[in-house]
């Protein structure tokens, strides 16, 4: 399976718990703050759709500059492997939610373990 196989349907599925949506755009906050962008919104969508139209407002305002849209890929965690310049903002920013909802679940199932 490759990085832009995303099922679409399980990514909106996981996004409708209010929980997960909103601890996901935290994590897409925190990756954009500490990759040195303030621009990031606070305020969390109330659906799949509406995060992926921000999230791709967001890349088309930073990613002319170079050395924050690298910081903001490798904060996230993108594969480097891929070819950004060939893909559309929504594109890109369907991968941004979905790598950060990973970090998000793996974040809460070793939480759950470890209580365990």
């Amino acid at each position: 399976m490759s990085a832009l196989d995303i099922n679409e349907s399980e990514l909106v599925r996981q996004l409708l718990s209010v929980e997960l949506r909103e601890a996901t755009w935290q994590q897409l906050a925190k990756d954009a703050r500490l990759s040195g962008s303030s621009s990031f919104p606070e305020h969390v969508p109330d659906n799949l759709p509406e995060m992926m139209k921000v999230v791709a407002s967001f890349i088309k305002a930073v990613k002319s500059n170079n050395m924050l849209w690298f910081n903001i890929k490798y904060h996230i965690d993108l594969p480097t492997s891929l070819n950004f310049e060939s893909m559309t903002d929504s594109v890109v920013a369907k991968l941004m939610i979905y790598r950060s909802l990973q970090k998000v679940w793996l974040r809460k199932q070793l939480s759950n373990d470890q209580s365990k």
